[in-house]
């Protein structure tokens, strides 16, 4: 029997096999085995990254192909979950999509990433503190994001915020904005080991190149130049379960 209703899981995606199987595929199959009665499809927002799959002989559509897809295999109703952190331009990209493909009678309802809602900034940081490991006084957690000059940037102060009020041993920054700011508050409070841990959805390349490798500026190799000890934790948020839940039941509260 046909099932009559599609939900498309929308992510930037990774040219990294390990990391899209760790922490893409799962919370996709999560939502598989929640919403059975659902043709689940998936679609990455990084054209770059599908031109280099493409050449490896890995094709992944992006959001308009897999619309487009969807709605000529006859399905009516079709939920958009995106797996983005925060809601900024690739955010944006999948909601101008949605505006302009040919939907004739068809209905689309996008979802929210995962920072959206003040309940979204507690149970984010339910799931860093359930991932984050033991530490000493002069132990500190080094959240990196990748930063935007979108007006979403402000999620990453919001959490900053949250987490300083409850009192919670993590330093919130950006690839784009660099160390800099970061480096101040190390020295000011003096702290001596960081873990260095992407807030990012995948450990792919900005997590394996630009924070935890020898490259000479990658953010490791300079804390470590610093006289900094340094940890490297280097999983992407979709392999935590607590953030693959909360990813469905975002579409659950869609789909309701």
């Amino acid at each position: 029997m046909k099932k009559e209703k599609a939900i498309l899981v929308v992510s930037f995606g990774s040219s990294y096999k390990e990391a899209r199987e760790k922490a893409i595929e799962p919370i996709e199959e999560k939502i598989e085995k929640a919403f059975p009665n659902y043709h689940i499809d998936r679609a990455f927002t990084s054209y770059r990254i599908i031109e280099k799959l493409k050449k490896e002989g890995i094709i992944y559509q992006n959001p308009k192909e897999a619309l487009e897809k969807l709605i000529h295999l006859g399905y009516k109703e079709i939920f958009v979950q995106p797996l983005h952190i925060i809601p900024g331009f690739e955010y944006e990209k999948i909601k101008e999509i949605i505006d302009e493909v040919d939907k004739k009678d068809v209905r689309i309802v996008l979802s929210q990433p995962l920072l959206y809602t003040e309940e979204d900034y507690e149970r984010v940081i339910d799931g860093l503190k359930a991932q984050c490991p033991p530490l000493k006084e002069d132990e500190i957690v080094l959240l990196a994001g990748h930063g935007t000059e979108h007006k979403a940037n402000q999620c990453y102060i919001e959490l900053q915020e949250k987490l300083r009020d409850m009192k919670l041993p993590f330093i919130v920054g950006t690839i784009e904005d660099g160390l800099e700011d970061i480096l101040l508050e190390l020295n000011e409070k003096a702290y001596r080991s960081v873990t260095l841990m992407p807030f990012l959805l995948v450990a792919g390349d900005h997590a394996l190149n630009d924070l935890i490798s020898n490259k000479e500026d990658s953010w490791q190799t300079c804390l470590l130049e610093l006289g900094y000890e340094v940890k490297g934790y280097l999983k992407g948020l979709g392999e935590n379960p607590l953030i693959q839940e909360m990813y469905v039941k975002y579409v659950e509260k869609l789909i309701r």
